[in-house]
């Protein structure tokens, strides 16, 4: 096996595709973000007969989300609501107003037997803004008409309720971004990762193969799949025992000279009708044309001749981290 230099990765080794998973990171760490800063209640105090104006907030978000305002309003049964709602700057300015229209319902009804009731009402307001000029800000709610649902005018409290959340987020908007940029960044690995220089691929059904090419320099990935006998051999009681299987894969240069010689394990339970695959990476530091030489057992102990042997070659791999390698010319 090749020796590292410690600190210093090989060439075949791309680490900066590592950087793309921050994109898909990103949206979730700014929900988190966001919980950490939970929303916190206004208080509101009068400020005249019909008029309530809460305490002094900071409207500045800075560079994560923006402030959402919540008001609402706990109104009577049957009863609509008008109330005006304004934000007012350091200076005392109104910098926004608008005019709410809210109402409450509540019904009864009786099917089958089974009587309920339902209460609904839209009384709130969500603002999501930015402030153009930082400071302390404050909010005044001015009450304008309160009637019953037939219009006739109600006298009745009203409670107001305004909370504010200083960090928000479109959250639908962000998974949505979280999703597709993990499928782009999968994509983008698959991408960078899976393309190689040159690939090879043999299928046959002897228990030798043979390829020659010129491979390097870089990483080269060995892969080779047998399977012996038919598929139709059944796993039962009366099955024949499982057995080793090993690999003898002989690399020659161009004068016919062994510059590498590997037996390697493919599996210890090897049965008929299965297919056993192992893979093996070479590293050359230059490029070579080379006589590359697999072989596997002609059949097992059970009489079950190779059906068929895969072998697969790619040179020029690119991978995420370094992987001890075979060297042809430092083997021994």
């Amino acid at each position: 096996m090749t020796k590292l230099a410690p600190g210093r990765p090989p060439k075949e080794v791309l680490l900066w595709p590592w950087l793309l998973w921050i994109l898909p990171l990103l949206p979730p760490l700014c929900l988190l973000w966001a919980a950490q800063s939970p929303p916190k209640a206004l208080v509101l105090r009068p400020a005249g007969p019909s008029t309530l104006i809460s305490e002094p907030f900071p409207l500045d978000a800075g560079l994560l989300g923006s402030p959402l305002i919540q008001v609402g309003a706990t109104i009577p049964k049957d009863s609509f609501v008008t109330y005006r709602l304004e934000l007012l700057d350091p200076a005392n300015r109104a910098v926004l107003a608008l005019t709410r229209d809210g109402w409450r319902e509540t019904d009864t009804w009786s099917e089958d037997g089974v009587i309920g009731s339902d209460d609904e009402s839209d009384t709130g307001v969500a603002l999501q803004l930015r402030s153009a000029m930082n400071g302390p800000h404050r909010l005044r709610l001015q009450m304008e008409e309160l009637t019953r649902s037939n219009g006739e005018p109600l006298r009745a409290p009203v409670v107001f309720r305004a909370q504010l959340a200083r960090h928000q987020f479109n959250a639908p908007a962000l998974w949505t971004t979280t999703v597709v940029s993990l499928v782009l960044t999968t994509c983008a690995w698959i991408a960078l990762y899976g393309h190689c220089r040159r690939r090879h691929q043999l299928e046959l059904d002897d228990p030798q193969a043979s390829l020659r090419t010129d491979l390097g320099p870089g990483l080269v990935r060995v892969a080779v799949g047998v399977r012996y006998g038919p598929f139709s051999v059944a796993l039962d009681s009366d099955s024949p025992m499982p057995e080793a299987l090993q690999l003898k894969l002989v690399l020659r240069d161009g004068f016919g000279q062994v510059c590498l010689l590997s037996i390697d394990p493919i599996t210890s339970r090897a049965r008929p009708g299965h297919v056993y695959w192992r893979t093996l990476h070479l590293r050359l530091t230059e490029r070579r044309h080379l006589l590359m030489q697999v072989e596997v057992p002609a059949g097992l102990s059970c009489d079950v001749d190779l059906a068929q042997l895969n072998l697969s070659v790619e040179d020029g791999v690119r991978r995420p981290l370094p992987l001890p390698a075979l060297e042809p010319w430092n083997a021994s």
